[in-house]
């Protein structure tokens, strides 16, 4: 079964379903432009390849594991502005691990933009 394929028995339970599955998607991430900006940057995520899904991944060494990340990280952040409320909460659906920059995003930029002036802030 290749990753485009559906297995017959989840396709004749879609087939099933009798309500506008794009409304309750809207429900579901707040907002019709929420909704749009997820399915932009899943778009973008399922082609690039550095952020494939590397089957090899639990065999990696922990340095491996860690480079691997740093690296989807780094393409993600160039990719999304990393900084933006909007790229770093849907990272935490594109990643399959904690973040190990959730402390930093979550708690030091915040900080940053609320007790620095701007010439402080661009240069941290």
């Amino acid at each position: 079964m290749t990753s485009n394929t559906v297995h017959k028995n989840l396709q004749e339970e879609r087939d099933k379903i009798r309500f506008d599955v794009n409304e309750l998607s809207e429900l579901f991430f707040g907002s019709a432009q929420d909704l749009k900006t997820f399915l932009r940057f899943q778009e973008q995520m399922d082609n690039d390849p550095v952020q494939q899904h590397n089957p090899d991944f639990c065999n990696l060494s922990r340095q491996e594991k860690m480079s691997e990340y740093i690296k989807k990280l780094h393409n993600y952040h160039g990719k999304f502005d990393f900084n933006s409320e909007d790229a770093f909460l849907l990272a935490f659906q594109f990643f399959n691990d904690p973040l190990v920059t959730s402390l930093h995003q979550a708690m030091f930029i915040p900080c940053l933009k609320i007790l620095t002036t701007q010439k402080q802030y661009d240069k941290w």
